[in-house]
């Protein structure tokens, strides 16, 4: 069996992430801004923990982690084209 790479585990959150946008834009926006940020700090914390003291931490785990902050926000500016800008939640403020 062969191991879960970046691109498989690119299609599989654009997936998720646009289900939960056509579900809801709020939900949407909320967890595609809030998964991305969250992995940029753990990301940022685990490559200053690297150069500290290397370890045996594997590469996938920071292909993992790119790919966890990059496809939430590829898939937000994606829905938010598709709905031209105009959010539900958006719109009642």
């Amino acid at each position: 069996m062969s191991r879960f790479g970046s691109l498989e585990l690119f299609i599989v959150e654009f997936i998720l992430f646009a289900i939960l946008w056509l579900c809801s834009d709020f939900i949407g926006t909320m967890f595609s801004l809030g998964i991305p940020l969250t992995a940029l700090f753990i990301l940022i914390i685990s490559l200053i923990a690297e150069w500290i003291e290397p370890s045996k931490v594997p590469r996938w785990y920071f292909n993992f982690m790119i790919v966890t902050i990059i496809t939430p926000l590829l898939v937000a500016g994606i829905m938010v084209y598709i709905f031209e800008g105009k959010l539900e939640w958006f719109s009642s403020i």
